[in-house]
């Protein structure tokens, strides 16, 4: 008995130690691309659950726009004024990645669900069309994410809060799906997905990041 308790161990020790390594990758492969930033000591913190300001400018810094290099804009949230995450949540906003109909505080402190999360992450890919027309928030975009790969090895539930490594773990999966864009106009629009076939380049979040 006491054998088997010890193989067990094993394997949990191995598990949880290569759990901790692909965290570690994962957010080693974000801070690259200055994605995902540590505390000041260097800590990534990948077990602390994230913040609203923390998840849109994860998210927006994704598309490989540095904020400090676009011009000064009128902040339309009333608690962002003096904000570290100013100017990343106003233009985030303004690309569709915050929904309109906030408009007066945006509550940057509060904590952000995996679903929540996920959703950011699917408009900026340009699956929320595909989403929206499946059932829409939030069962329709967990459905296109898991489709696409977007929750691949995310064990958590979707209404739980994400932790800082499970956000590293959805955005590293996010890099290289093929971007969903609009490529024709009319009584519709046609959306296409840019991966390499049909005449159109492939077009990833990684190659977005690797021209910034």
């Amino acid at each position: 008995m006491k054998k088997i308790v010890s193989i067990i161990l094993c394997f949990v020790m191995l598990f949880s130690t290569m759990s901790a390594f692909a965290e570690s990758e994962n957010s080693v492969e974000l801070k690259k691309y200055g994605v995902m930033n540590g505390d000041t000591n260097g800590d990534m913190r990948l077990n602390d659950d994230i913040t609203r300001a923390e998840a849109v400018c994860m998210v927006f810094r994704m598309l490989g726009i540095d904020a400090n290099r676009l011009e000064d804009v009128r902040v339309e949230f009333t608690d962002m004024e003096k904000h570290w995450a100013a100017k990343e949540v106003t233009y985030a906003k303004k690309s569709g990645i915050i929904d309109d109909e906030i408009n007066t505080a945006f509550n940057p402190d509060e904590k952000v669900t995996n679903q929540e999360f996920i959703k950011m992450v699917l408009i900026v890919l340009g699956y929320n069309v595909q989403a929206d027309s499946m059932g829409g928030y939030p069962n329709g975009y967990i459905h296109v994410a898991t489709m696409r790969g977007v929750t691949k090895n995310v064990a958590a539930k979707m209404q739980d809060n994400i932790t800082r490594g499970d956000a590293a773990l959805i955005l590293c999966n996010a890099l290289d799906i093929p971007l969903m864009k609009v490529v024709g106009f009319g009584a519709e629009k046609e959306y296409a997905i840019m991966d390499g076939t049909n005449g159109y380049d492939l077009q990833t979040l990684r190659t977005l990041l690797e021209v910034k």
